[in-house]
């Protein structure tokens, strides 16, 4: 039988023992309160973090104009249409359309729109004709031509990408999501000629037209440009835009240049390349790309490109020489769409908020 002193600890080690798992306690509680004050704070530090910015976000700077709850989702401005000299009219995701005065900046009215969605829009000068269209597929038209304003609704099959007026304005221009183009009569609103790709279900997105209305240049989703005669709705050309990156070959805009066969092209990865529309082959890429670009226009003269992408970063080409020229400054954060004013001394932008910037060219 062991004896009870063999069975016992040494003298002193219940001691030891005993004070080394207190320190060990209190070291477990002092990591846990030191974690958590960790934790405190940077959940302190990520509230004031969102507090700045939307402090920041709801500070507006001198060439900015607020739209009315702009932190509303659904009143995202999906297009800005020059109207008449010095007035602008702004599309948003809701349907609302609201027109601004670009000398005071501020709101002089709003339009109803029997539409509770809207997505592009585009505006006849001569005829004052304005067009509005809808995902749904449904085209809402103004005529301010006359004493009395007065509308006309015209329906789609499929959802509408984008839209434009012929030059001479007897033709409403609209495409698809299907990548279906329809010519619309003004006059009496009927459908003039619909023109089918040869490879369905591609989205427009952008419409071109050639200026004396002959030619009509249709970007898609998928990079491809088709080049359609309108006189008889042949297909003339189709050809395809290359991505030399892995963002992607969607056509953001295309831009005839004049007085030459040549067509400007901005995709998605940013590279700004001409092509020769009746070859369809390329004839110049510039250079400095703005990666992941979502919005472009084009200067009065037609000689210069303007384009923004998700990071709010702007770049400026000139068509003639290739030259990067100087960017004009956005104060806006999340700027996502520019816009070339009607008097082409400045665009007009807008941002996730559903604010307006007017963007000197020329300081």
């Amino acid at each position: 039988m062991l004896s009870r002193r063999l069975l016992s600890p040494p003298t002193g080690w219940g001691a030891k023992s005993n004070s080394a798992f207190a320190f060990k306690a209190d070291l477990g509680h002092a990591s846990g309160r030191a974690f958590t004050e960790v934790i405190l704070l940077v959940t302190l530090l990520s509230f004031v973090w969102l507090m700045c910015a939307l402090l920041i976000s709801h500070f507006r700077f001198p060439n900015q104009i607020a739209d009315a709850e702009s932190f509303d989702s659904l009143k995202t401005i999906r297009s800005i249409v020059p109207l008449n000299e010095g007035q602008i009219l702004t599309v948003h995701r809701n349907g609302e359309l609201h027109v601004w005065d670009e000398h005071t900046r501020t709101e002089i009215g709003e339009l109803i729109n029997p539409q509770t969605e809207a997505c592009c829009g585009s505006f006849a000068p001569h005829r004052q004709l304005l067009a509005v269209g809808s995902t749904g597929g449904q085209v809402t038209i103004w005529d301010f031509s006359q004493e009395v304003e007065s509308t006309v609704s015209i329906s789609h099959v499929e959802s509408l990408c984008a839209m434009l007026f012929a030059p001479d304005e007897r033709f409403l221009i609209t495409g698809n999501g299907n990548g279906k183009i329809t010519l619309w009569n003004t006059t009496t609103w009927t459908q003039e000629r619909v023109l089918t790709p040869t490879i369905p279900d591609k989205a427009v997105q952008c419409l071109e037209l050639s200026h004396d209305g002959k030619y009509l240049f249709v970007g898609d989703v998928a990079g491809s440009i088709s080049k359609w005669r309108l006189q008889d709705g042949v297909l003339e050309r189709t050809w395809l835009v290359p991505s030399p990156t892995l963002i992607g070959s969607r056509t953001i805009s295309t831009f005839l240049i004049p007085n030459s066969s040549h067509v400007a092209i901005l995709n998605r990865d940013g590279v700004p390349s001409i092509w020769n529309h009746e070859t369809g082959q390329l004839v110049n890429t510039l250079d400095n790309p703005l990666s992941f670009s979502i919005s472009c226009t084009i200067s009065s003269d037609r000689a210069t490109i303007y384009a923004v992408n998700e990071f709010a970063e702007t770049r400026a080409w000139n068509l003639q020489t290739g030259e990067v020229l100087p960017a004009p400054k956005s104060t806006m954060d999340s700027l996502r769409q520019v816009t070339m004013a009607r008097s082409g001394t400045h665009l007009i932008g807008t941002d996730d908020l559903g604010a307006l910037e007017f963007i000197p060219l020329k300081e």
